[in-house]
């Protein structure tokens, strides 16, 4: 079984406010349940939406527009920073996201135990990559409004919530690919007869 703790992170240049938050008690030893509460207005939403995409990936797939939303209003730094610190089996691992508000580029950089430093590219441990999903960091790192909706009837997330848990995704993933290459293959037959 695998073993994921978040330790911490920091935020630089973003809406939310430029803060570095440290969530263990004792070296080594992150804390069980870790709440944060701010005033309204303060950069909750925008924290938790970059905690989950510094740890899926995601922002790589953002437009333009929803990159350059998040530069602090009336301000014009060029870049943002946010970078997460986690342990997975005990040991060590740093995801950076970084984001060009100018032109609308997002760029990752990952530490891991083995690295020996900063390496450009969004790289979790292979074992673990099924759980650094965009779906799976909803329920990892979750707001009040989430847990509220998981039981709304009107509402699918409890669904969600399974399906992520269970990774029912990695299934339409699988299927996704096999579809792009099997069209990749269609296109590339050079056969003209009617199949």
């Amino acid at each position: 079984m695998m073993k994921f703790e978040l330790t911490g992170w920091s935020s630089v240049g973003f809406r939310c406010p430029d803060a570095e938050i440290n969530i263990t008690k004792a070296v080594g030893e992150s804390k069980k349940i870790s709440l944060i509460q701010m005033p309204n207005g303060t950069g909750k939403t925008t924290t938790l939406n970059l905690l989950r995409a510094t740890l899926s990936g995601s922002a790589k797939n953002w437009s333009e527009k929803q990159i350059k939303s998040y530069r602090r209003p009336e301000e014009y730094n060029d870049t943002g920073s946010f970078k997460v610190k986690l342990e997975i089996d005990d040991k060590p691992w740093t995801f950076e996201l970084k984001m060009n508000f100018d032109d609308g580029k997002v760029i990752y950089y990952t530490t891991n135990p083995g690295s020996g430093g900063m390496e450009e590219g969004f790289a979790p441990p292979q074992n673990a990559s099924k759980f650094f999903k965009e779906k799976f960091m909803e329920l990892f790192v979750f707001d009040g409004n989430f847990a509220k909706g998981l039981f709304d009837a009107d509402k699918t997330k409890a669904d969600d919530a399974i399906e992520a848990l269970c990774q029912l995704y990695v299934l339409d993933d699988m299927s996704a690919a096999s579809e792009v290459n099997w069209q990749a293959k269609a296109n590339a037959d050079t056969t003209k007869s009617e199949k």
